[in-house]
């Protein structure tokens, strides 16, 4: 906490007027970054380019990664030990997989190619594989800093897309 108190230009007592111990900062850290982070990357499309929407929804993913170390370590590289933290975490990746439904069942027809309902099961298992398959990116990236962002969100868009996507639209 003097660390964090030094780094904010305060002294330790005043960090403790607002937060009991380390363990509720980083909980609240932890719940503003990753709601921040659903604001900045899940949103309903600016276009009709449905494809270009989705590839722009990845990016910002990346971009906010990038641009916030701490918030990318530790939800994706840094295990929480604590229990109570690492049910935070289990929150927060649901609250991910929750908003990634939503917005494919909003981009989803409700019809398949052959008349077929798109089942909400299929849906939520897609959501899954797209937030684990990002998430696992993430820490991926974490290590191979030097792959420009580009490249990792020109993948991801391939893969998620033209993968998974498929099983939404066939």
């Amino acid at each position: 906490m003097q660390e964090i108190a030094a780094a904010a230009g305060v002294v330790a007592s005043v960090v403790y007027l607002h937060y009991r111990s380390k363990e509720e900062l980083y909980l609240e850290l932890l719940e503003r970054h990753s709601r921040a982070l659903r604001e900045r990357t899940i949103r309903s499309p600016r276009s009709s380019d449905i494809r270009g929407e989705f590839r722009r929804q990845i990016d910002d993913f990346f971009s906010a990664l990038e641009s916030n170390s701490f918030f990318w370590r530790t939800m994706f590289r840094d295990p929480p030990l604590d229990p109570k933290i690492a049910a935070a975490h289990a929150r927060v990746h649901a609250k991910a997989g929750a908003a990634i439904t939503q917005v494919l069942e909003g981009g989803a027809d409700k019809k398949r190619r052959d008349g077929s309902a798109v089942n909400s099961s299929t849906t939520s298992m897609v959501a899954e594989m797209a937030r684990t398959g990002l998430n696992g990116l993430a820490c991926w990236w974490w290590d191979h800093r030097e792959v420009e962002r580009a490249a990792v969100v020109d993948t991801a868009t391939a893969l998620l897309w033209d993968g998974l996507g498929k099983m939404l639209r066939r």
